[in-house]
């Protein structure tokens, strides 16, 4: 499969919520309300707001915790990227903590790497890069953060799931660019060069 392994609707909501579900780990699901929101979207008509039924942990994934029913297939050793966009619903605040999921057969199997930002009332870009772990067969994103009330959450669009470090988003079926390279989140002057191995940066 080429660049983006997510399905379109997955990667760019258009048309409704296939695809996205509310993050179940834990039970905190319950504490989370999807909606289609045709407000506002990074990419496309829409994107999706997740927000907090009550003050806990609430959140969105692109895969059912059981069974793996949404998640993509995977190979065991391989570099992946996850990355979406997210921004506040009101506000400056909360924030979000992404991870890949990874699933051995239906069976959910570890939480990969990971990575928090502030959401604002601005489209921002999260990114994790991931090497998968022996046995892993499916990964999916998974979105969370913690509410102190009914009402908080964010919005997220423009998701990914491809082979390699890095990239820019860009929808299914077309070649991801810009993977393996990226300007150094510490100094932006500077340029990272993406280790598949070990899924480090190493600055050049």
């Amino acid at each position: 499969t080429i660049g983006n392994l997510l399905t379109a609707n997955q990667a760019s909501v258009e048309t409704d919520l296939t695809g996205w579900y509310g993050h179940t780990n834990s039970g905190y699901g319950a504490n989370t309300d999807l909606t289609y929101d045709d407000t506002t979207a990074a990419h496309g008509a829409a994107c999706v707001k997740v927000a907090a039924v009550g003050a806990g942990l609430y959140g969105a994934a692109t895969s059912k915790v059981s069974g793996h029913v949404g998640a993509v297939a995977v190979v065991g050793g391989t570099t992946y990227t996850c990355t979406c966009e997210v921004r506040s619903i009101t506000g400056t605040g909360p924030t979000v903590r992404i991870e890949i999921a990874y699933w051995s057969g239906a069976d959910f199997l570890a939480y990969g790497a990971s990575a928090n930002v502030v959401a604002t009332e601005s489209w921002q870009r999260l990114a994790v890069t991931s090497v998968t772990p022996a046995g892993a067969t499916h990964a999916a994103i998974t979105l969370y953060s913690d509410a102190t009330g009914a009402g908080e959450g964010f919005r997220v669009d423009k998701a990914s799931i491809h082979a390699g470090a890095g990239g820019l988003w860009v929808p299914p079926g077309v070649p991801v660019p810009n993977l393996g390279i990226r300007a150094n989140p510490a100094n932006p002057t500077q340029v990272q060069v993406g280790n598949p191995g070990n899924a480090t940066w190493i600055t050049v």
